[in-house]
């Protein structure tokens, strides 16, 4: 195989193209945490050799989303507190900004588009389509964030929504978080109509800090169930018994 082939537009590379289609596919979910990336699988899928798949997985490592193990190969990173703190602490910072200044700069035309949205994310809730609503609500939030006149400030919010997208697919799915979510947003409208942008800040940060409250709580709670499954030792006649203790003499 070469790579010597016509490339899809926006796309200089093969490398480019491998990268950006694995990424996709971390951070929509597709590719679990903890699951083996098999490189000649995705050459196979490129009509091209391993090296630009090698590339993009470099690529995908330095980010953060990818860990490259000796023997094992390249593995989709787990989530981490640690992960959903980073992500977070600049989420509830950048888009507290951007939707202070979006809001006081609202354009009727946005405010309208907007108001249109809701009837299709009530459907997305009454259906409980995650990823649906997570581009649908990429929408809702990039209308309200145009106006901040800051390109780069939106080009980060967008980034780092895509990187929290691999949490955010598990928060939303749990009990009335969709619910809660298209209530949050009938508030940002009401706000964003009499172009209050303070109002508008404080619901887009608390909600985004509840969020991530209840998805720390969630990975916690995991990390505590997989360290107790990790306890005991499963016995031939017996349910198990626990790492370390004493046997009864």
């Amino acid at each position: 195989m070469t790579d010597q082939h016509p490339e899809p537009d926006g796309y200089r590379t093969v490398a480019d193209l491998a990268y950006a289609r694995l990424r996709q596919r971390i951070l929509s979910g597709e590719l679990a945490p903890g699951s083996r990336i098999d490189q000649d699988a995705e050459a196979d899928r490129l009509l091209a050799s391993r090296m630009p798949v090698r590339e993009a997985l470099r690529r995908l490592e330095s980010e953060g989303l990818v860990e490259i193990v000796r023997h094992r190969g390249a593995l989709v990173r787990g989530l981490s507190v640690s992960d959903l703190e980073d992500l977070y602490v600049l989420r509830i910072a950048l888009e507290g900004v951007a939707s202070r200044l979006g809001t006081e700069r609202l354009i009727d035309d946005n405010l309208q588009l907007m108001h249109d949205l809701i009837p299709e994310m009530t459907a997305i809730v009454a259906r409980q389509d995650a990823t649906a609503w997570l581009d649908t609500d990429w929408t809702f939030h990039s209308l309200l964030y145009a106006g901040c006149g800051h390109p780069r400030l939106l080009a980060t919010i967008q980034a780092l929504r895509e990187e929290s997208g691999r949490y955010r697919l598990i928060g939303i799915r749990q009990p009335k978080e969709f619910e809660r979510s298209l209530e949050s947003h009938h508030t940002i409208l009401t706000a964003a109509a009499r172009r209050d942008g303070a109002a508008v800040e404080h619901v887009i940060q608390a909600e985004l800090a509840r969020s991530r409250d209840r998805m720390r709580r969630m990975l916690e709670e995991r990390q505590l169930a997989t360290e107790a499954a990790a306890q005991y030792v499963p016995e031939e006649g017996s349910h198990g018994k626990q790492r370390g203790s004493r046997q009864q003499s």
